[in-house]
């Protein structure tokens, strides 16, 4: 191999590995680190169309209960508040859509969370937009959208996170 075989290779190489994606998780706060889990699948390893045992081998999160259709697992953030993880299953047993649920105590927290995860999901998936007037929508690689909404009410402060397929 002659010296600019290498350097072909070695310029294609680099560009090949610059296309592939870099974790970004390890640069967000604990909580954000904590409920997202892993960058892998679409939603904490997982992916639609896995099958509940595929998704209870892959959940570390404690399973609070579990129906035909829905498994559901909480995962305390800190001493006061906590996330409910859903995973809504079709039929025949494979997951269809994901949820997080988070229930805070502060606003505060809550708007600190919302804002870290604006900013996960835009750098995951670029930049949001706008829907049902307040709602962010985020579009995933593989035909799939993220939508965060407030779902806070005067019991307390709540955002949810709905990962669904087109």
């Amino acid at each position: 191999m002659n010296r600019f075989s290498i350097i072909i290779f070695i310029f294609l190489f680099s560009n090949c590995w610059s296309q592939i994606s870099k974790p970004i998780l390890k640069k967000y706060p604990k909580e954000v680190q904590k409920i997202i889990k892993i960058e892998n699948g679409v939603f904490r390893g997982s992916n639609f169309g896995d099958t509940k045992a595929a998704i209870k081998l892959k959940e570390t999160a404690t399973l609070q209960s579990e129906t035909d259709s829905t498994l559901t697992y909480t995962i305390n953030i800190d001493s006061d508040d906590f996330a409910d993880l859903l995973y809504y299953t079709d039929t025949t047993g494979k997951a269809q859509s994901f949820a997080i649920v988070f229930i805070l105590q502060d606003s505060n927290e809550e708007k600190n969370l919302k804002t870290n995860l604006t900013k996960y999901f835009n750098e995951r998936y670029g930049p949001f937009e706008i829907v049902n007037g307040e709602d962010e929508l985020w579009k995933g690689k593989e035909e799939y959208f993220v939508e965060m909404k407030d779902t806070s009410d005067e019991a307390g402060m709540e955002i949810e996170i709905v990962f669904y397929k087109k």
